[in-house]
């Protein structure tokens, strides 16, 4: 009998559903990579989490109710056919998406355990510690009552974090993303700036964003730019600096290059930092650049955590166009 089934939606959910899989010593389960955009990273991590599964599917979000829903039906259909039913225990990565609570309704599921969507499950606030809206609430309290987030957050049988702070969910339990190694030498340095899509999300300027990295190479002298996958176009031209193009997100990517050198990794704000401060041999630097949306928060996560912040070394624009 099969008593595992893994949801994820993002590449990060896929590195932490594999290290569940290790530390549970899983080997019956399947897999539903549920995702917005079918790009090559997230087929990659698909490849990752469902090799060595059971059955495993691949889709992308419709962003139509009707088609979702019939695709999750027959998706439910399947599984219980090679034996899937209410016993099995699902994993998921966001129980509050409405994809994760339609799989707990057509399969009467009542196990199940979540692990972390990033740092939203640290912040203090926002998506994950908001209930439903008046609207969707009452819709679940009629249909289904039970998969009222409210609910949910209550009823799990244990949630996986990759941080050692407080949770929003309170049976939280600390996993390791990426396993420590036990190796260590002496190694050539490399420094890697990891660039975020700060003009593609309105926080600042592209004219301003692109200064102010160009001051970050020239100030740390960064070997390597390890852009973010929703960046559209190259931030910096003409300059000697190499681009990374992988299929890796920079937890692996990096981890896999400080098999052979010591790196320093730089971001502003970026989560990636969080769990890289994690990873042996993998020096982190947060760098404290003005952005329009609230960042107190993380300033107070990247404190507690130890990882220092430097100040951007450009003052911010005054103009305020993209």
């Amino acid at each position: 009998m099969h008593n595992s089934l893994f949801i994820c939606y993002t590449p990060l959910h896929a590195i932490i559903a594999r290290r569940i899989i290790e530390e549970e010593n899983i080997t019956n389960y399947s897999v539903l990579f549920f995702c917005a955009t079918d790009n090559k990273k997230h087929r990659h991590y698909y490849d990752v989490i469902s090799s060595g599964s059971i059955y495993s599917k691949f889709e992308v979000i419709k962003r139509s109710p009707i088609k979702d829903f019939l695709f999750l039906r027959k998706f439910v259909k399947y599984v219980q056919g090679i034996g899937y039913n209410c016993a099995t225990t699902i994993y998921t990565g966001n129980i509050k998406i409405i994809y994760s609570r339609l799989i707990l309704y057509l399969m009467k599921a009542t196990k199940y355990i979540t692990f972390d969507d990033g740092s939203g499950n640290i912040s203090g606030g926002g998506y994950f510690y908001t209930n439903d809206t008046i609207l969707k609430s009452l819709t679940f309290k009629l249909a289904a009552p039970r998969l009222q987030y409210s609910t949910l957050r209550n009823s799990m049988l244990k949630h996986y974090s990759i941080f050692k702070l407080p949770n929003v969910y309170s049976n939280a339990h600390y996993i390791a993303m990426l396993k420590p190694k036990l190796e260590s030498r002496d190694k050539d340095a490399l420094r890697v700036l990891l660039t975020s899509p700060f003009s593609e999300d309105g926080e600042m300027s592209k004219y301003y964003e692109n200064n102010l990295y160009r001051n970050i190479l020239e100030k740390y002298r960064i070997d390597q730019i390890l852009p973010h996958p929703r960046e559209k176009q190259k931030k910096i031209t003409s300059i000697n600096t190499k681009y990374i193009d992988t299929n890796l997100v920079a937890e692996d990517y990096l981890n896999n290059l400080s098999k052979q050198y010591a790196i320093t990794a730089f971001g502003l704000y970026s989560t990636a930092l969080l769990t890289l401060n994690e990873c042996n041999d993998i020096k982190v630097v947060n760098i404290d650049a003005q952005l329009r949306k609230p960042t107190d928060w993380l300033k107070r996560t990247f404190f507690q955590l130890g990882i220092p912040t430097e100040s951007a070394p450009l003052s911010p624009p005054h103009e305020t166009n993209n």
